[in-house]
């Protein structure tokens, strides 16, 4: 207990002597071994899970007895996120790895590896292979099945195209009857022997008629969307009420008003599987023809109609013939061991310096037996066990953990840290990792970097010179709201949609995006930045056009995914990247040194 006593005693002294001089907590060979481990233990964790959790249901089948992610589209694997299994943390909590950390410090009592076995993180070393143990067994996980073909969330569907009405400019006609006389140029002319000679058509006394022209009225002409039978229509199908059909291509000049749609030839649904829908500006076009009548006298004139004006709406395949299509998927939830168990558990950003202790005490308490075991729980789409949990079972596994240090006897006795070492990893933890180690992200205590005041954003909004009533302006306050809330990883945390978002701790570029427009109820449909280009509701726009909440994006090579900023004016622009989380960047010569692509939302 002396030990710890004086430990105490030195951590107190190197938090008073903060700001002068920065002073390694952890006995390593050189303070770059801290960040390298924190990003070992966080690419182990993913990759742990990863294979695991693939490998646990690579055999197992859908209700319809088909492999997860099994479509019958194409009779194949779907193209959703690892072919129909996916995982996201629970309750925003991103992961345990300054709890590993610090109690693989006081389980060893500092007798760190050296840096190349730190570097290598495999279970060569016992203190290694404690910090893989409990990385990759101190979680829980349920896995939930999908309902029925409900593929949005992670691919597998399309965007539908709904026609939002072209606009085309139909030209009037009248009959014009003329009564023939002697004299009338339209009827005749003289001869040089001034004999009147009449003109073909034209006969004393009689008449002709002529259709001209007689101005001008626009009408809107919506291309349709016809599913076959029993196929749901998920809004696409809608049209304004007084809409006017046109019959076989051609509609009557007195019914020829208002909003017209188009007939069966028009369809926008194909039926092709991976092309299921006609998009914009892919040169469709259509022709109707418009029928004046006057008595037994009728004129007709053609028009062509092009279809670019659209709106993009998800739908899923499965939604034919009462789920003739589709797939089933898992949703695997992951819970830090014994998070359950807190009575206010962490579930927003952690704050380390006010003296919480994340799922250290949880994570020491289940593995105080020299064990831990983790458990995947298989539920049905309306989230209930499998009968008996049979199915569960097979995915229960225990790992034994290396000894510790000699002189480490256990985190509890008889409920109690009767030995200190509980106190002393929470003190480890809550030291501050940014200043000591320079460990920014992959943390979760003191990792997510430091949210603006109320008083700060108020400061820089009113900078921007954005009316805060307006959608634009609505959209810059919230993302500079979320600085410093979030770190970046993958996958994101988002969920939801527009107007009723959830998100844990952790986004990435452009879910940081869609979260901003969704937060306000905009249906900001580009999940990637692959998709900007097509997405209906983003117009490319010139950068002297770029104004405060509009993108700007480079692209990998062969324009796949790439990285998204959104302008806040005055040179600065705000993103979710690599090491930093959500940032305001003001040094932007990494972008600028690139083709770039600025876009604004259609809603703004």
């Amino acid at each position: 207990m002396t030990g710890v006593l004086l430990f105490l005693v030195l951590v107190s002294l190197l938090g008073q002597m903060a700001g002068t001089t920065v002073t390694a907590v952890f006995c390593t060979e050189k303070p770059g071994d801290i960040p390298t481990l924190v990003q070992n233990i966080n690419d182990y964790r993913n990759a742990a899970l990863t294979e695991e959790l693939y490998a646990a249901f690579r055999n197992d089948t859908d209700p319809n007895g088909n492999p997860y992610g099994y479509t019958t589209l194409t009779d194949r694997r779907s193209n959703n996120l690892q072919h129909g299994v996916t995982w996201n943390y629970a309750n925003g909590i991103y992961n345990d790895t300054a709890e590993i950390l610090s109690m693989a410090a006081v389980y060893f009592r500092q007798d760190w590896p050296t840096s190349a076995e730190l570097a290598a993180f495999d279970d060569s070393h016992p203190f290694t292979r404690f910090c893989r143990a409990l990385t990759a067994y101190g979680l829980q996980v349920t896995a939930r099945e999908s309902a029925p073909y409900s593929c949005m969330t992670y691919g597998g569907c399309v965007y539908a195209y709904r026609s939002e009405g072209e606009t085309v400019t139909i030209t009037d006609y009248r009959l014009f009857t003329h009564t023939c006389s002697e004299g009338s140029a339209a009827c005749g002319h003289y001869t040089a022997a001034h004999d009147w000679l009449w003109n073909e058509g034209h006969t004393k006394n009689g008449s002709t008629s002529q259709w001209i022209a007689d101005g001008t009225h626009e009408v809107t002409v919506f291309f349709p969307i016809l599913l076959p039978d029993g196929a749901s229509a998920c809004g696409l199908t809608d049209l304004p009420p007084d809409c006017t059909a046109i019959s076989d291509g051609m509609i009557r000049a007195e019914a020829c008003r208002g909003n017209l749609v188009l007939g069966e030839r028009a369809n926008l649904y194909t039926g092709t599987p991976n092309g299921w829908f006609a998009a914009p500006n892919e040169g469709l076009s259509a022709t109707f023809t418009v029928i004046t009548t006057d008595g037994d006298a009728s004129f007709s004139q053609e028009y062509t109609v092009h279809f670019t004006n659209a709106a993009a709406v998800a739908w899923c395949p499965g939604e034919l013939h009462d789920g003739q299509y589709g797939h089933y998927d898992l949703d695997c939830t992951i819970y830090l061991t014994g998070c359950d168990r807190y009575t206010d558990p962490e579930t927003k950003a952690p704050n380390g310096a006010a003296g919480g202790t994340g799922n250290l005490e949880a994570l020491a308490q289940s593995c105080n037996d020299g064990t831990l075991t983790r458990t995947i729980i298989k539920q049905d789409q309306y989230g209930s066990e499998y009968a008996g949990n049979a199915v569960s079972a097979r995915f229960t596994k225990t790992v034994t953990l290396p000894r510790g240090s000699p002189d480490f006897a256990a985190w509890y006795k008889d409920g109690a840290d009767a030995q200190g070492n509980v106190a002393w990893a929470s003190l480890l933890y809550r030291m501050d990792w940014q200043e000591l180690y320079g460990v920014t992200d992959g943390i979760k205590c003191r990792a997510t970097g430091t949210g603006m005041t109320e008083e700060e954003l108020q400061r820089v909004f009113a900078s921007l010179n954005i009316d805060p009533t307006t959608a634009r302006g609505q959209v810059v306050a919230f993302a500079l709201g979320c600085q410093g809330r979030f770190v970046y990883a993958q996958p994101t945390s988002l969920r939801g949609g527009p107007g009723s978002p959830s998100v844990g701790i952790n986004l990435d570029c452009s879910s940081f995006i869609q979260y901003c427009y969704w937060a306000q109820g905009l249906p900001f449909s580009a999940g990637n930045t692959a998709s900007y280009r097509h997405a209906a509701d983003l117009q490319p726009i010139s950068p002297s056009e770029v104004q405060p909440g509009d993108l700007r994006v480079v692209y990998a090579d062969g324009h796949a995914q790439g990285h998204v900023q959104m302008a806040l004016g005055g040179g600065a622009w705000i993103e979710c990247c690599y090491g930093y989380g959500v940032a305001v960047n003001r040094s932007n010569a990494w972008m600028e040194s690139r083709p770039c692509h600025y876009f604004r939302y259609g809603g703004f």
